[in-house]
């Protein structure tokens, strides 16, 4: 999520959009990452301290933030922020958007969050899903077609570009140069079915 974030903010016209990330310090996660990759882009970024399920302090301190900046769109991205979004939104009036990026459903308490989530969304004046079939699962916990956009994520190829870098990878890895490499990148969870890779 963070680098899709990055790469969107990096991709808006900075004349027409003033853009500022708000990161929920988690207990668990730490999200420095983003806020120092936002300052190293320019873009003012600032951290909220949030602990427990529900922190009413780091809801003011972000309705603080909007009411303080004059923000006109609040865009979230996971069920956390969807929530603390949704209920700024209300108090605000500022609409609200969100990234909807899968339900995995894997446990109990997964589920649990994500039925929260699903409430969340019903909130929000418009849902990007990253695929079909994230909108499709939208759809079945009854969210309005009208709300959802399937807008799938970009990729900065230029990344990806530098040969030069590529011919030392590939050398330090013994891999012969030209031959072509399939890789996967993400985390060790069964919902990234790094296995369906490595059977295929």
């Amino acid at each position: 999520k963070e680098h899709m974030m990055m790469t969107l903010m990096l991709a808006l016209n900075r004349q027409s959009f003033d853009v500022r990330v708000a990161s929920l310090e988690k207990k668990r996660i730490s999200s420095t990452a983003i806020v120092s990759a936002a300052h190293s882009a320019g873009i003012e970024a600032v951290t909220i301290p949030c602990s427990g399920r529900l922190d009413w302090g780091a809801v003011r301190r972000l309705k603080s933030l909007v009411e303080e900046h004059q923000i006109q769109i609040l865009h979230c991205h996971e069920p956390k922020s969807r929530l603390y979004g949704a209920i700024v939104s209300r108090m605000t009036g500022v609409p609200i958007m969100t990234t909807h990026h899968n339900w995995t459903r894997q446990d109990l308490r997964t589920r649990l969050v994500e039925f929260v989530d699903a409430g969340c969304l019903h909130f929000c004046d418009k849902a990007i899903a990253v695929s079909s079939a994230v909108a499709e699962s939208m759809r079945h916990a009854l969210i309005s077609s009208s709300r959802i956009e399937v807008i799938p994520n970009g990729i900065d190829l230029e990344r990806f570009s530098d040969r030069e870098q590529d011919t030392g990878l590939r050398a330090s890895l013994g891999m012969l140069p030209g031959l072509p490499v399939i890789g996967s990148i993400g985390r060790l969870d069964i919902v990234k079915g790094h296995e369906l890779l490595i059977e295929a």
